[in-house]
Formats: C-alpha cells, structure tokens, sequence
C-alpha cells in the first residue's frame, strides 16, 4: 500500500478581509453604545445640528456655490492649469473646508486628470483650511474676547496652512511631475485606450453648483453629528475630565472640540492657542469630508493626515508666540526642520481597467506550487 504526502498550500488571511472584520466590530460596538445610552447620543446629535445651522452653514454654503461657478466658469476659458490650481487653493483657503477640496476635484476631473500628483498633494495640504468668517465670528463669541485675537488665530492658521504647503513641497520633491493618473472614470479610460483627447468641460448651471454645494453642505452636517456622538458616549461612559474630553472631541469633530476647549475657562494666551491648533488639524471629521473628495483627485491620504498634523502643531506655535509665549518660535522652528528633511517616495500608480474590459494578472495563469509526491513501500 503506498502513501501520499501531498499536501494544500497554507491559506493566509486576506488583509482585506481583516480589515473589513475590524471595520464591522468597531460599527457594532458603537451601536451597541448608543443603544446603551440614547438620550446622551440624541442630544449631542442635537446640538451638532445647531451648531451647523447657525454657524457653519450660513458661512459656508453661499462661498461653496459661487467658488464653484467661478472655477468652472474660468476653466472653459482654458486656462493653465498652474493658474487655475492657485485660484482654486486661494478659494479654498477662503471658503473653508469642504470647499477647497472639492474644487481640486472639480478641477481634476473637468481637466482630465492633468493635474500632476505632486502639485495636487501640495495644495491638498493648503486648501483643507477653516472659514475666515468661522474664526473671526464663531470662535471669538465662543472664546468671549477680543477682535485682535480672532485676527491673530486667522493669521496663525493661514500661516500654518500655508507652511504645511511647503513642507509638502519638501516631502514630494522626488516625486515625477507627470501628469495624476488616478481620477479617471469608466469613459475617460476607454477613451485613452483609444488616443483621443478629451473634449472640454461644459461650466456647471447655477442649479448643478447649488446642488453640489447642498450635498457637501449636509456631508458636513453628518459628520458632526456622527463624531460628536462619539465624543459624548465616551465622555460619558469613561467619566474623562473636561480637559481630556475636550482634547478628544477636538481630535474627532473640530467644532465641538472648540467648544469644548472655550468652556475650560483657561486664559486667553493658553486657549486660543489650542483652538488655532484644534481648527487646523481639522479632526476626524473635517479630514473625512475633505477625503470625500481629495481620494477622487489622487491625494494620498496618510501624507494629507501627516500634513494636517504638522499644520496643527505650527498653528498652535504661532499663536502662542503671537500672544506673547517666546516658546511658541522655538517649536515652529523646531517643526519645520525637522518635518522638512525626509522625501517620501511616489507610489506607482495604475489606470483603472474601464468597464466591459476583462483583467488580468501576469500570475493569473500560474499552477499553484505543490509539495513533491513521496512513495512509499506497498504494505
């Protein structure tokens, strides 16, 4: 009688399947906390839709509109596309987020995905800013002070956006200035298989940019909602100090962590330095209504969260140094040389197949590798 030893190839686990499981835990657990303790969930979620309604939408939703008319407007004029990146970045940087990266990908995607990778992460990292009027209006009343420091928080956040820029700059040097494969649709590929140039954009009616602008109005709504939610279930069912919920709710969702940073009754020189850090980095929140859009125009999504976290930590310096803390010039200094040193290197990236089309792999076709066959003596 012989024996055979062959045996199966060791099955390891799908990294995506991983993920998708601790996806499906983390959900589960947070609604079996909101279950656990509903009228904590339903006002927090009440609150983020006042804040929304009072102060965020009526600054930011005519500037969406119109930002978008211009640029679709000046983008039939052909422009260059240098020109049309700059006007985009100095909107965004005045309309606030989401409006600066949903106009990179408006403009990614009317060019045709011209843009070049390099150039597209460099003013990511500018654009995801806040409203001048949020800082000037909103914040101020929070903080209950003057109009000199609502004008010294606005200029350390614009400072610090605009440093993050450059330290982007630094971080994609090495990368090739060709043009951004990654935002094409199913039709845009077919027609490159095919050579032929892309026809230009129709301007957005006003009934498309009013529209659009809605629809990221209410992607903002929902994110605060949500992510303020979750700060207060935790607050709530881990009993954290004000200062620690405070430090969390401006880590997930921007505007309640500002509040929550206002109501500590720290002085002035120590809280609107905190805020100015806590409005720049922008939280879970503000990056995922930005990533909504910034995925689509081929940021990469970890060196925009790095970015965001080097803004915050500028932000904070700048306005204590404004407001009279000598530290603060140290710690930006400290920040920029340090963050401006490394270059990250460019990840191949690949056209999507278009739709219809089969896809192949050069290892598709390969036989799964097997252990020998061991014979052995008839019993």
């Amino acid at each position: 009688m012989g024996y055979d030893l062959r045996t199966e190839p060791t099955e390891r686990v799908n990294p995506t399947t991983l993920r998708a499981f601790t996806r499906c835990a983390l959900i589960a657990a947070l609604v079996i906390l909101a279950l656990l303790d509903p009228a904590t969930v339903t006002d927090a979620a009440r609150r983020s839709c006042q804040t929304w309604a009072e102060s965020v939408m009526p600054s930011l939703f005519p500037f969406v509109a119109l930002s978008l008319l211009l640029v679709s407007s000046l983008n039939a004029l052909n422009l260059p596309c240098t020109t049309l990146t700059s006007l985009s970045v100095a909107l965004g940087m005045i309309g606030g987020s989401p409006s600066g990266a949903r106009l990179l990908a408006q403009l990614q995607n009317q060019t045709g995905g011209k843009l070049s990778k390099r150039s597209i992460q460099r003013a990511a990292a500018c654009v995801t800013t806040a409203s001048p009027m949020f800082i000037l209006a909103t914040l101020t009343n929070w903080l209950g002070t003057s109009r000199f420091v609502g004008l010294t928080m606005l200029v350390s956040h614009i400072l610090a956006a605009l440093l993050a820029g450059l330290v982007c700059v630094s971080w994609t040097r090495r990368w090739p200035d060709d043009e951004s494969t990654r935002y094409y649709s199913a039709r845009d590929s077919a027609r490159d298989t095919e050579n032929q140039p892309p026809s230009p954009a129709k301007p957005l009616t006003l009934s498309e940019a009013v529209t659009q602008a809605a629809a990221a109005m209410f992607s903002v709504c929902g994110c605060m909602v949500l992510f303020n939610a979750a700060v207060a279930v935790a607050a709530s069912r881990l009993a954290l100090s004000p200062m620690a919920a405070a430090v969390m709710a401006s880590l997930l969702e921007m505007a309640g962590g500002c509040a929550r940073i206002a109501g500590l009754g720290l002085p002035t020189a120590a809280a609107a330095p905190m805020i100015c850090a806590a409005v720049t980095f922008g939280g879970a929140s503000v990056f995922t209504q930005n990533a909504a859009f910034l995925s689509k125009a081929g940021v990469r999504l970890p060196i925009q969260l790095a970015a965001r976290a080097v803004g915050g930590l500028l932000a904070w310096s700048i306005c204590a140094a404004l407001l009279g803390n000598r530290l603060g010039w140290v710690v930006a200094a400290a920040a920029l040389a340090v963050s401006s040193v490394p270059a990250i290197p460019d990840a191949p990236t690949r056209k999507p197949t278009p739709r219809g089309y089969p896809t192949t792999s050069p290892h598709a076709s390969r036989p799964r590798a097997r252990a020998p066959v061991i014979s052995g003596p008839a019993c």
